[in-house]
């Protein structure tokens, strides 16, 4: 990592320690090689997460080569998208195309007295991160240079109160350049309703503050819904006071209304708008003002009631990412086949169960997210997607997979998970570009067998067969060189092949709840281990009480028993 990527980390430490999920991201930053399972404890075994966010932000400072591209890519890959956006002004100046998946918009909010440092004018709930485009001299005497991010946090005209470390001033928007929103970077009741909808409410029932941002307030009181958080908690306005209460003690008492989404966000010298977040806002339609947005590359309308999309859609012709993940679309929305540009799409978690036959006109795609659809078949024409990177089908009805999938020949990861394989798809072990492959049936359907041809998977590094009815690995499973993560917990294992040795890259095995008696007397060889869980098996070899001290003390055993059998022969 280079001074400029540790700058891009240092930037944004606040936004990161306010809103890192960190136990997903933990695993796929060591599948990556980014650090090893040994950091991993040490992180995991600090008290609150948010030290456990600061010990892996300075980690990261100390490691060399493409760790912030790594760091980005898991990112992705855990569902936070949002926080990846934040290292693009590193990845543009490497020239770099990172995918994103998808964004949530729970922002961090700073301390009173970092508002009372910065504050010029009471800053509106709503926020947005901007970059300079051209050097700026204030009436202050401060002075911005090209490629300086700041956080807008009002605007009067063409005028924008901007901050900027320590600094809060009033700049000419024309020399911004708007990348993406933030919300909720202050605590402050705002002049004007900030958001694209918001909801009237009552108290039904008292609420008590528990925390910093908490609210306290008594039944009966009347209050505004700013925001809808995933987690249950809601931003309300009550009088003069804000903060976030239990969505269970309210009572949405009207329909809200719809602001005007160019009004609120971009008034006065509206520069280019090139990613948005409309995520979460109980938006029935989208708002018109949306369409004028013709630089718009990223979209994010994840967490909203719309049940179709507008043809005007179309209108955005440089969108490449859409995430229309987790809304009530009745049926695959036909507009999307008008976009042929589309290289990221988000379509999990909507109320339609089929796709279009003619979906393979989006020839572009190198993501797909279909998660959680209910789908019975996958068209043939995703199997010709041919420039598809990442295939997420977790969470169908799935109960086989087209011979064509093995098409595609670029893909890297696979989730097909929590699906109803009653057999392992053999069509998988043809698609050897795989890195990541995710098999875990949770409910269901269960596989019984892992073919002997999942050996031809030699790039894997994730391999994820948790939660079947396997009573044995295929002795191929030694091939997969380059594997770090091996999840086969939950099933009916009664041993592992000896073959599992030779996995020397090998750092997460996770084994617990089968049946296995014996580990092999070779597995001393997996120099790379550092997470294995063997707990819920009926060891004898080694026994439980040494199992339960961890893998060194697995690897003493067995070698201390092999130099003694080698005595006595």
């Amino acid at each position: 990592m280079d001074d400029a990527d540790r700058a891009v980390l240092k930037k944004h430490t606040q936004r990161f320690v306010g809103e890192l999920q960190v136990d997903d991201l933990f695993i796929a930053l060591a599948s990556k090689g980014v650090f090893d399972f040994k950091a991993l404890k040490e992180m995991k075994a600090l008290g609150t997460r948010e030290d456990q966010v600061r010990s892996l932000l300075q980690m990261l400072t100390t490691r060399e080569g493409d760790t912030l591209t790594k760091f980005s890519e898991a990112l992705m890959e855990t569902e936070q998208g949002h926080l990846a956006e934040l290292l693009s002004t590193a990845d543009e100046s490497n020239g770099d195309d990172s995918n994103g998946d998808q964004e949530s918009s729970n922002g961090q909010q700073q301390s009173q007295d970092e508002d009372e440092k910065t504050d010029i004018g009471a800053p509106t709930i709503r926020t947005f991160l901007a970059t300079a485009v051209t050097p700026v001299r204030t009436y202050q005497d401060y002075i911005l240079q090209p490629g300086d991010e700041v956080l807008v946090t009002s605007q009067e005209g063409s005028q924008w109160t901007i901050v900027h470390g320590t600094h809060a001033v009033k700049v000419d928007s024309a020399a911004l350049r708007v990348k993406y929103e933030i919300h909720d970077f202050k605590v402050k009741p705002p002049r004007t309703s900030p958001l694209v909808r918001t909801l009237a409410a009552q108290v039904v029932k008292p609420h008590r503050a528990s925390g910093p941002y908490q609210l306290s307030l008594a039944g009966g009181e009347e209050v505004r819904v700013i925001e809808q958080l995933p987690t249950g908690q809601w931003t309300v306005v009550c009088g003069d006071q804000v903060g976030r209460v239990d969505s269970a003690c309210l009572k949405v008492t009207d329909e809200g209304e719809e602001l005007s989404l160019r009004e609120q966000m971009y008034t006065g010298g509206n520069p280019a708008v090139t990613a948005l977040n409309i995520q979460g806002r109980a938006l029935h339609s989208l708002p018109e003002e949306l369409f004028t947005l013709t630089e718009l590359q990223h979209l994010y309308i994840s967490d909203n009631l719309l049940t179709s999309l507008p043809e005007d859609l179309t209108r955005l012709t440089e969108v490449v990412r859409l995430d229309l993940n987790r809304n009530k679309l009745r049926t695959f929305p036909e507009v999307l086949l008008k976009m042929a540009q589309l290289r990221d799409l988000n379509l999990g978690e909507n109320d339609f169960t089929s796709l279009p036959s003619d979906i393979g006109k989006l020839i572009k795609l190198r993501k797909l997210w279909l998660r959680r659809l209910s789908l019975t078949t996958l068209p043939i024409a995703v199997c010709f997607l041919r420039n598809l990177r990442t295939l997420n089908l977790h969470g169908n009805i799935l109960t086989s997979l087209d011979d064509a999938i093995v098409n595609l020949g670029d893909l890297t990861t696979l989730d097909a998970s929590s699906n109803q394989f009653s057999r392992f798809p053999k069509q998988i072990c043809a698609l050897t570009t795989l890195q990541r492959l995710y098999m875990g049936q949770l409910h269901g359907n269960k596989c019984k067998v892992i073919p002997d041809a999942i050996g031809n998977l030699t790039q894997l590094t994730v391999l994820a067969v948790d939660n079947n009815v396997l009573t044995s690995l295929p002795a191929t499973i030694g091939q997969l060189e380059n594997l770090e993560t091996l999840h086969a917990h939950r099933n009916k294992l009664t041993a592992i092949p000896e073959e599992i040795s030779n996995l020397t890259k090998l750092q997460s095995l996770w084994l617990y709840g089968n049946a296995i008696r014996k580990l092999p007397k070779t597995m001393d060889r997996l120099v790379s281990l550092q997470d294995f869980r063997v707990e819920g098996n009926p060891m004898q070899y080694p026994p439980m009480s040494v199992c339960q001290k961890g893998f060194g003390a697995i690897k003493k055993f067995i070698t201390e028993d092999r130099e003694l059998n080698e005595m006595a022969g």
